[in-house]
């Protein structure tokens, strides 16, 4: 009996100990408790590396540099933190295509206490393709508030952050390079901060799906004149399940090649003039008129929000603002006619 009553007290003294770590780490598994994306404010970064060895070595993108990422609070204070910098991609890693490629970080110092980065190994890095080009500035601000618009249509999205950069050689060459760049959430935990996991699937077929998320996701990628994207292709879509939804909902990523940014390299994107987008194409499903009305109706509701996002940005130039919710209102001018928009849509639409 005297023993059964030891190991008793040897249980309940090991839960006592473990239980709250075990909810700790539960906890902050499905709730990532740091700051990073919960600021709208501009993040100041510098990243000091061996820019000229990454440029050098585009075709072997396994090479990792150690670098040093710091980023300064509003009070000036600065926190260094240990990072391996690695390319990622595929077109934009191409030297054809852009000088300078994405990135991706992992993180290297424990960062458990951090306040912007705790618990992180890893982050993509969005980068500006095109070194000292107030262009390719403006095109990397776009796609950010893509990013930014689609959190509006849409809680399950990802999370961005616009960072100001000054890319600093390690090397001793002496170069730097200052540009706009953004963070994105990674996908498991854009996943859980809405109660729900990833799905991992070879094939996925829109009736595989959440009809009113694939519906939103598709005007959104038709408003924005993005055709980069495939539901059956698994292209540049993640795929969520929560615990609200019987089928996985899906969410985009990748605006580069969006007809809004106005990228040089989006092939064939424009007329002679390069004014005009001509290349658009629905890539949803096929809907009655009946059907499509409380969608153009969820759009219309969204419009202040989205104009408010582009006025009240100041990073943007005003020229590039103003074309973006020129294009934004040509979107709406037409969704206020649903017979035209079914017509036009029946063009390019999927069955259901």
């Amino acid at each position: 009996m005297k023993n059964i009553k030891i190991e008793i007290c040897k249980i309940l003294i090991f839960l006592c100990i473990y239980f709250p770590f075990a909810i700790s780490g539960y906890n902050q598994e499905k709730n990532p408790d740091y700051d990073l994306f919960k600021s709208q404010e501009i993040l100041k970064i510098h990243l000091n590396f061996n820019i000229d060895s990454l440029l050098n070595n585009r075709n072997v993108d396994t090479i990792g540099h150690i670098g040093i990422l710091t980023y300064f609070e509003p009070d000036g204070l600065s926190t260094d933190i240990r990072v391996i910098v690695k390319m990622r991609g595929n077109f934009r890693k191409n030297p054809d295509n852009c000088s300078f490629p994405p990135l991706k970080l992992k993180f290297l110092t424990d960062n458990s206490e951090d306040r912007l980065f705790r618990g992180l190994e890893w982050l993509k890095l969005v980068t500006h393709c095109q070194t000292d080009s107030t262009e390719f500035k403006q095109f990397i601000l776009q796609e950010y508030l893509l990013y930014k618009t689609y959190n509006i249509i849409s809680p399950l999205s990802f999370n961005v952050r616009l960072l100001d950069i000054k890319y600093i050689d390690s090397s001793g060459s002496g170069t730097t390079i200052q540009s706009y760049g953004f963070f994105i959430e990674r996908p498991k935990q854009m996943a859980r901060r809405n109660d729900g996991e990833l799905v991992k699937a070879d094939v996925m077929l829109y009736k595989d799906l959440d009809e009113t998320s694939l519906v939103r996701l598709s005007l959104f990628q038709y408003m924005i004149w993005n055709n980069d994207w495939s539901v059956p292709l698994l292209h540049n879509v993640k795929f969520v399940k929560t615990t609200n939804n019987s089928l996985p909902i899906p969410v985009p990523y990748d605006f580069d090649w969006a007809g809004i940014v106005s990228a040089p390299y989006r092939v064939g994107a424009f007329t002679v003039d390069k004014t005009n987008i001509t290349d658009v194409s629905y890539m949803g499903i096929c809907l009655k008129k009946k059907e499509l009305i409380p969608f153009l109706d969820f759009y219309f509701n969204q419009k202040n929000k989205i104009f408010s996002l582009y006025r009240n940005f100041p990073y943007l130039d005003e020229t590039q603002n103003e074309k973006t919710l020129q294009m934004y209102d040509d979107f709406y001018s037409l969704i206020k006619k649903p017979a035209k928009v079914k017509r036009k849509f029946k063009e390019t639409c999927f069955s259901k």
